[in-house]
């Protein structure tokens, strides 16, 4: 066959080669979008596989008929421009530079409004910037007020070099997004959590106060377009979307005072509430696990406040009252029961307290290492043996048989853990605070003793329980009861005792503050089993160093917005001086007009901060903006900041938590 009928034949099955391309293509189009691949991914190996086969297809002629070569090119050019310029995605071909030399008819109509884009630079158009464009890596644009997914390709010629462009628009997607994500549920459990004490101070039937909070909260709910149910006596569960949640957030969850406006009985108790609240997890059950454990979490800080669980950690609002003691002797002795049936089933008991150890961490400690030894258990109390604070604790009760051996460094801890070794840890809560956060994650089994308000630790993990009650004056005070609803008479060493007792002293500043009845029942227990107010209070007297630092810090103070005191020494300390800046911060109250007093002192290159207050201001809230804790009227915190950055940072606290409470006031 000569050249010429080549040509002929050539010719005719260029049309149905190039048809057999686009079908292969628009399969493997189809197939790939059918995996679920990105359709602008599926589009660009679509277009791959058109160019590259009659790219192929352009070869095999031109080696089959030169002749034929410049008239075939042509015709294809022609064909794929056309299907680029009536592709739907809008496509612009730019030079290095970022101007439009090229676009198709889609871009056309995106950019209607614009008028001509024509030599226009893409950067004016868009926010697009040509300089940080990489070959094949997508980005996202923004291009007449819609948002698109862009798709960068650079094409090399011989003289110069451009980027092609192709467009997909999102923003119908973002739109679906943002609408699927405002109603996406939101899972709450709501507490009344005093009506039953409340009732002991007023009249035996509450059920007007209860029909009253469940009125509000239905209008709360309605308010936010949620669905209010009550699945038990004052307690409800709430489903709401986000939207609403956002709105709850901006008015810092308001309803806390409009339920508070409510009064019990002739002295006008407030009724509270307790929150847990959630729209983390991927499922409704997850969110629903979720909201309970942010409900447990706002009951262990003591209630009247919202827990609110998000991808970042806790978040707290409200906590503004002090919590109402809801403990009876019923419930110590389930507690004591169970603590006895842990401990006998323990090969032995470690018992840790926090950093810096107090009286009430010592008390604490010996009652819990009773109640090991009443068990048949062996107890082991760990301590910082080189703090001066502890020195004389381990003095006192090594001289005691039963403790010759009991008192052990971190170290030696570690080698005393076995599969069977029972934890508890006293007077702390939050792992990053204990003496040693790796025999806290190390042991298996492990509980806690508390009085502290629950915190949100970095580090978590499981606990066999969590005795935390904020309403009891001090971990003594837990402690105690435990042992009076399981130890017989006799049975508690006078030494023992007297420590427990200089717990309940130490924390209840001699009985001044955060006492209620329980407080005194316990230290009636413990004065039957020996102990000497004098002995206890021994302990709590300053040296007169201490008394030198105290008196340091107070000479250093300035009154901020006239009722914060605020006190500091610059001159880095040991760490015994943290009792001195404890007792500075308490003196400081006695100054007339101040609500809360705070003392900074520098210890190991950081700054630490004691804080008091009369009960009106929420130290605690104020301090775990820094990262801290404690109580409503007791907390401290430290920051690694220098002082006069720590100062600062402490002042920003306290005006955030002054407009917090001035909005939820509105």
């Amino acid at each position: 066959m000569n050249n010429k009928n080549k040509q002929k034949v050539y010719g005719k099955r260029a049309p149905l080669i190039s048809l057999c391309i686009g079908v292969l293509a628009l399969l493997c189009f189809l197939i790939l979008l059918s995996q679920k691949i990105d359709h602008l991914l599926c589009f660009g190996i679509s277009l791959a596989i058109i160019i590259i086969g009659n790219v192929i297809y352009t070869i095999y002629l031109r080696h089959k008929n030169k002749n034929g070569n410049e008239k075939l090119t042509h015709s294809l050019g022609q064909i794929m421009l056309e299907i680029v310029i009536k592709m739907q995605y809008p496509m612009v071909i730019c030079d290095t530079t970022g101007k439009i030399i090229w676009r198709n008819r889609a871009f056309g109509q995106v950019t209607e409004k614009i008028g001509s884009v024509m030599g226009v630079g893409i950067g004016a158009i868009s926010s697009i910037n040509h300089e940080e464009l990489t070959d094949g890596l997508p980005f996202s644009a923004e291009l007449c007020e819609r948002r698109y997914e862009i798709e960068p390709l650079l094409f090399k010629t011989d003289e110069k070099n451009y980027w092609f462009l192709v467009f997909d628009d999102c923003t119908e997607i973002d739109i679906l997004n943002a609408k699927i994500e405002s109603e996406r549920s939101v899972v709450a459990y709501i507490l009344i959590d005093n009506l039953d004490e409340l009732s002991q101070h007023g009249q035996d039937s509450y059920r007007s106060e209860a029909n009253d909070v469940s009125g509000i909260l239905r209008e709360f709910a309605l308010s936010i377009g949620g669905i209010l149910r009550e699945y038990d006596r004052n307690k409800y569960i709430l489903i709401t979307n986000r939207d609403g949640l956002t709105h709850c957030r901006k008015t810092n969850f308001d309803i806390l005072d409009r339920v508070r406006d409510i009064k019990v009985g002739d002295l006008g108790l407030p009724i509270t509430i307790s929150i847990g609240i959630t729209d983390v997890g991927d499922t409704l059950l997850d969110r629903e696990a979720g909201a309970r454990e942010a409900l447990t979490m706002a009951l262990a800080r003591g209630g009247d406040q919202v827990a609110y669980k998000s991808e970042g950690g806790m978040e707290f609002y409200g906590g503004n009252t002090r919590p109402v003691q809801k403990r009876s002797s019923v419930a110590a002795k389930v507690r004591s029961g169970e603590m006895v049936t842990r401990i006998s089933r323990a090969s032995n008991v470690i018992i840790m307290g926090h950093r810096g150890a107090d009286q009430d961490c010592f008390g604490a400690s010996a009652g819990i290492a009773r109640l090991a030894m009443y068990c048949y258990v062996k107890p082991y109390i760990v301590v910082d043996k080189n703090d001066p604070n502890t020195k004389p604790f381990i003095e006192k009760f090594a001289k005691l048989p039963e403790y010759a051996d009991v008192f052990v460094d971190e170290n030696e801890a570690q080698s005393l853990i076995g599969t069977d070794t029972l934890l508890i840890v006293v007077d702390v809560n939050n792992i990053d605070h204990m003496l040693s956060s790796g025999i806290a994650l190390a042991v298996n089994d492990a509980l806690i003793i508390d009085h502290h308000r629950k915190t949100d630790s970095r580090t978590k993990r499981d606990w066999l329980a969590q005795y935390i009650e904020p309403s009891a004056s001090s971990a003594s005070e837990l402690v105690a009861e435990i042992l009076e609803q399981s130890i017989g008479e006799g049975q508690i060493l006078k030494e023992e005792a007297d420590a427990l007792l200089g717990g309940i002293i130490l924390d209840t500043k001699q009985f001044t503050k955060s006492t209620g009845t329980r407080t005194f029942n316990a230290a009636i227990y413990l004065r039957n089993a020996g102990a000497s107010i004098y002995e206890s209070s021994k302990e709590l007297k300053s040296e007169f160093g201490e008394f030198q630092k105290q008196s340091k810090i107070l000479s250093d103070l300035v009154i901020y917005k006239g009722r914060f005191a605020i006190a500091k020494d610059e001159v880095e300390g040991v760490p015994t001086d943290r009792i001195a800046a404890a007792k500075a911060a308490e003196t400081l109250l006695g100054i007339k007009g101040v609500d809360a007093a705070f003392a900074l002192i520098r210890i190991g290159g950081e700054t630490h901060i004691s804080a008091r207050s009369n009960a009106s201001v929420s130290v605690q809230l104020i301090l775990e903006k820094m990262g801290g804790g404690g109580h409503l009227d007791s907390a401290g915190a430290k920051s690694g900041d220098p002082m006069l950055a720590a100062l600062e940072k402490l002042k920003v606290s306290i005006d955030e938590y002054l407009e917090e409470n001035d909005k939820s006031k509105k």
